[in-house]
């Protein structure tokens, strides 16, 4: 593989410009989803900003239905066992880690009641 095919691997061809913006704002989502837990208390909270956030993405990128944002070569006839039973597997771990985290601060919240 030549350095230039590499190149365009790693980066999928983006520009040095928009890899340093794309850095830069991720940085800065970051830093206002510290921001949110640190003025809430709550980690859940900025776990939902993050989400929405997500989701406001996805329907601003202008990908009408959720089949839009797939690779056109996408086959529906045949999908990956392995991608579908990992974004199962993630979607179960992040709703358990959610509930998990709300419990907990009920739980630190109440105990700083009594």
């Amino acid at each position: 593989m030549d350095g230039e095919r590499a190149k365009d691997r790693i980066t999928a061809g983006a520009s040095l410009a928009t890899i340093a913006f794309e850095v830069a704002f991720l940085a800065a989502a970051g830093a206002s989803s510290y921001w949110v837990r640190r003025v809430t208390g709550r980690l859940w909270v900025a776990i939902l900003v993050h989400a929405f956030t997500d989701w406001a993405l996805y329907l601003a990128s202008g990908a009408g239905t959720p089949a839009a944002s797939l690779p056109q070569a996408h086959s529906s006839e045949n999908p990956d066992p392995f991608q579908a039973t990992f974004q199962t597997l993630l979607r179960i771990a992040t709703t358990i880690s959610l509930v998990s985290v709300i419990r907990e601060d009920r739980r630190t919240r109440r105990e700083m009641r009594v």
